[in-house]
């Protein structure tokens, strides 16, 4: 029999058949019909027909949507090792390529030990993680919000009163108010707008209370209530099992929902619910930084969170941030409803008022986050080996992994964060000091813990006796951010990253590189590439290209892993193959891409034609042609068929570009709201340019037909109109202003209501903005300069030299002050700006902000470059290494030349030479 402890089979085979559809990101009712089809197929083949041999075999199981799902989520084993096989045939194909013979194995491999598993205990599986999420029901009535996320109050010691057991009094703030009117719209019978609300903000601030005590005021509790651990259940949550009307979808620690390629699956679908399923409350929380930053920044390449940013800044989205503290007024308020409460007052709020009376961080105390990170910060509570276990938590967050942390990874790891006389001599103590960390106390009985109850980290398992993954408690974590923004981890934590089985290189990669790092980054990408990871592949591929421009070995033994790479990426990859003078491989992959590209998804078939054609690869070009994807793809948004179109077009493939007008001509536009409205003028505008006429008046004439169904659509008359239907252009024009069926003052407040206005729009102005300080010295420049001001407006502002109070957390807002400070001849007061924001400016480093960061600390070099203040550019300059801004320290005089294949991560010199063989072992 299985030993107790060891993963159950079963469970193992349900989630990493999860994980499979997850990665082939097509609906089960697809997969199923494919796998059945083939079962079918394989029964009729030759051989397998009628007779002895199969005269006792029954007709293949048909698969079903509802059996996959089974399958997944454990419930039951599939009767047939063949329908599995069949089922992973197709999933694996659409995700990676044709399944080899030897992945077919393990998965054959994997069911034996589930049945034998089942016969063994002659007992159904245990529920599984799955089944045990939060809430147990699924009403919103019956739901528990401390399963739920919300932070219990701490105490001194456990609670021995019904005022401690109860969450503490609640405080109605301004963002509240907010939150519940917004949610409000959709639980409305009348309006029923289905809406995403986002509330961010630092780390215990109140964040998830406020999600649960307005859901519990405004959703009716009969509605469900689904809560999804990942961005892998969320995905598989839209699309298979359905989200339906009256719904609350509660996303606490959104970033988990939203991140890698799961999460960008989930992020689209969540975005079609949003848009065609009524009265949907979907609600979520992240930090502001980095997490909100990250998904809704522009300017990555690769963009991997495009499709986050498209769902958190479109139409349904709202965005709400939530301060950091009470202020006095809210604070007296709280404790008076305290003092008045029915069943006494609350001990622990008594405390936490008097805990934040000087900063107003009432709610972090009351969680227990400062004491938590005191002792980090101060030891007494944790050994040495405690110690290096959780910074090497906080460090793998830090680095860029959003994912729980691996045991094994972890404890590989910390032993580079002790010092020789530290290091333990049984090599077991980091097993031992994981298991006290995460129960909170030690053998002996010492804690690990405060107050008996929060604890530095948390275990997550798949299922019962599984492999813990681990993550940290969220206070420690913010800011543990900003205080080790500077520190780079030691080289035992990059090697622990690329030790066999290894799940968290990728996510760490581009941390490495960005810290200079190069080789390191390139054994991460190898390593997470040879695991499947398409993304890591392509990078690995172009970092090598850029080092080693004539090595063509990357690039083969990429090509001989084709499956790896994603169409987006196909464009960059094919020219760097080609310039290297690999043709031979660039064909290869260029072939392989034509044959196996999804035909049904029209954005890949794009990227692949143009990638085809930008590399000349005509017979590719005609094999995909050849597979009809005109008469395949999705029919259902309307800005990628019009890109596709144009693409068929450019290539004179007529055959392909008549076939997808007409059905472009049919699509559907009942169901098409916000943003589809671009993709239908795109659409209107791309048939009218390749002569399809005919198909643009019958799109237009369901335009008109279908205007009541959304709104925004009165805003495509002009491209009715550019597309030559200028009679269903009249017809709409005159249906939204003689028939609308919207309230009259609809357009009026729409037009109005501006970009959407949060509590940091309405906050007062920051004297220590060194924005607003620029401003007012640009308002006084004109006033002098054009309007024949009083110059002492200018002297009188500059009084006291406000530039040295002005916050340095915003490198770009403090270029602008200089140049400002500069142009108003303010020299000495700006020499003094550059000198402090070279020593002190705030370079948070994280992978997930490093974008926006880096564009404002280059309009900072540049800036102090213009006014030749080379000793502050110098100062500042030597900190980008270790704020992970090493792309902009090559650009520095001849850094590019000199540390060409990167630096030492210990000492910060020039790394020596390395290539391929490095890399691969090779």
């Amino acid at each position: 029999m299985p030993n107790e402890q060891e993963p159950d089979p079963r469970h193992v085979l349900a989630g990493r058949l999860r994980e499979l559809l997850t990665a082939a990101d097509v609906k089960r009712a697809a997969i199923a019909r494919e796998a059945t089809s083939r079962l079918r197929a394989s029964a009729a083949a030759p051989g397998q027909g009628p007779g002895p041999a199969s005269a006792s075999r029954s007709a293949p199981q048909e698969i079903t949507e509802q059996r996959i799902s089974d399958w997944c989520k454990g419930k039951h084993l599939p009767a047939r090792k063949e329908s599995l096989l069949a089922v992973v045939r197709v999933a694996l194909r659409l995700a990676h390529g044709p399944a080899g013979e030897a992945q077919l194995k393990s998965w054959s491999q994997l069911y034996d030990t589930a049945v034998q598993a089942n016969r063994d205990r002659h007992t159904p599986a245990p529920p599984s993680q799955d089944e045990q999420r939060p809430p147990d029901a699924d009403t919103v009535a019956q739901a528990d919000p401390l399963r739920l996320g919300v932070h219990p109050a701490l105490g001194a010691e456990p609670a021995a009163t019904p005022s401690e057991a109860r969450l503490p009094d609640y405080l109605t703030r301004p963002h509240d108010d907010l939150l519940r009117a917004t949610l409000a719209r959709a639980a409305d019978p009348a309006d029923g707008r289905s809406v995403l609300v986002v509330l961010t903000g630092d780390s215990s601030v109140g964040k998830t209370r406020a999600l649960w005590e307005a859901v519990h005021e405004v959703a009716p509790g009969h509605w469900r209530l689904l809560a999804p651990a990942d961005a892998a259940d969320l995905h598989t949550l839209l699309q298979d099992e359905g989200v339906a009307p009256d719904t609350v979808l509660w996303l606490n620690e959104m970033q988990r929902h939203l991140d890698g390629d799961a999460g960008a699956a989930a992020a689209r679908a969540l975005e079609r619910v949003l848009a065609t399923v009524p009265r949907v409350m979907a609600v979520g929380a992240m930090w502001t930084w980095p997490y909100w930053h990250a998904f809704t920044t522009q300017g990555g390449f690769p963009d991997g969170v495009a499709a986050a940013r498209t769902l958190l800044t479109g139409p349904h989205t709202h965005r709400i941030e939530v301060p950091d503290r009470l202020d006095d007024g809210q604070r007296r308020e709280l404790a008076r409803k305290n003092r008045h409460h029915a069943d006494g007052a609350d001990q622990r709020l008594i405390s936490a008022l008097a805990a934040g009376s000087d900063d107003g961080r009432v709610i972090q105390h009351l969680t227990g986050g400062p004491a938590l990170l005191d002792a980090f910060r101060h030891g007494g509570l944790f050994t040495p080996v405690e110690q290096a276990l959780i910074t090497a938590l906080l460090d793998a967050r830090r680095m860029g992994r959003l994912a729980p942390v691996p045991a094994e990874f972890l404890v590989a790891a910390a032993d580079g964060y002790l010092s020789p006389w530290e290091r333990p001599a049984d090599p077991g103590a980091f097993a031992v000091a994981l298991e006290d960390l995460t129960r909170g106390h030690r053998a002996d009985g010492t804690p690990t813990s405060v107050r008996r109850a929060l604890t530095a980290l948390t275990a997550r398992r798949e299922h019962a006796g599984g492999p813990a993954d681990f993550e940290p408690n969220d206070y420690l974590q913010q800011h543990a951010f900003r205080e080790r923004r500077y520190r780079i981890p030691p080289g035992s934590f990059w090697t622990a990253a690329t030790r066999p089985g290894s799940s968290v290189a990728g996510s760490l990669a581009y941390a490495a590189e960005a810290h200079g790092l190069s080789r390191h980054a390139a054994r991460l990408r190898k390593h997470a590439a040879a695991a499947g990871d398409t993304l890591s592949a392509a990078e690995l591929l172009m970092q090598l290209q850029r080092l080693h421009p004539d090595d063509v070995r990357p690039a083969v033994w990429v090509t001989t892993r084709p499956t790896m790479i994603e169409p987006y990426f196909l464009g960059r990859i094919i020219d760097a193959l080609t310039k290297a003078g690999g043709r031979r491989q660039a064909a290869v992959l260029a072939e392989y891409a034509a044959a196996h590209t999804d035909v049904t998804d029209p954005s890949s078939v794009s990227y692949v034609l143009e990638a085809l054609h930008q590399a000349d690869a005509r017979e590719a070009i005609d094999t995909l042609l050849a597979r009809d994807p005109a008469g395949h793809v999705r029919a259902d948004s309307p800005g990628d068929l019009a890109r596709l179109l144009g693409v068929l077009a450019g290539l004179s493939a007529e055959r392909q570009v008549d076939g997808l007008a007409e059905r472009a001509g049919r699509i559907e536009t009942e169901r098409l709201f916000g943003q589809e409205q671009w993709g239908l003028e795109s659409l209107l505008r791309t048939l009218h340019d390749v002569g399809a006429q005919q198909q643009v008046h019958d799109l237009a004439d369901r335009i008109v037909a279908n205007a009541d169904a959304y709104p925004i659509g009165r805003f495509l008359h002009e491209s009715l109109r550019k597309a030559g239907a200028e009679r269903q252009a009249a017809a709409l024009a005159t249906r939204f202003k003689d028939a609308s069926p919207l309230p009259a003052d609809f357009w009026p407040a729409l037009l109005a209501s501006g970009p959407e206005r949060t509590d940091e729009d309405t906050a007062p102005t920051d004297p220590d903005d060194p924005e607003v300080l620029a401003e007012s010295i640009r308002d006084a420049l004109l006033a002098i300069r054009w309007m024949g001001g009083d110059p002492q407006l200018l002297t009188a502002l500059l009084a006291g030299d406000p530039a040295a109070r002005v916050s340095l957390e915003d490198p770009g807002k403090v270029a602008g002050l200089l140049r400002t400070l500069l142009d108003a001849g303010a020299g000495p007061q700006a020499e003094a700006l550059a000198h402090r924001a070279a020593a002190q400016l705030g370079l948070r480093t994280s992978t997930y902000f490093i974008h926006e960061r880096a564009m404002g600390t280059d309009q900072l070099l540049s800036a102090m470059d213009a006014a030749g203040l080379d000793g502050p550019a110098r100062v500042l300059t030597d900190r980008l290494p270790d704020a992970g801004l090493f792309h902009l320290y090559l650009r520095r005089g001849d850094h590019a030349h000199r540390f060409r294949f990167g630096r030492d991560p210990e000492d910060g010199t020039p790394a020596p030479a390395w290539d391929w063989s490095d890399v691969s072992g090779q």
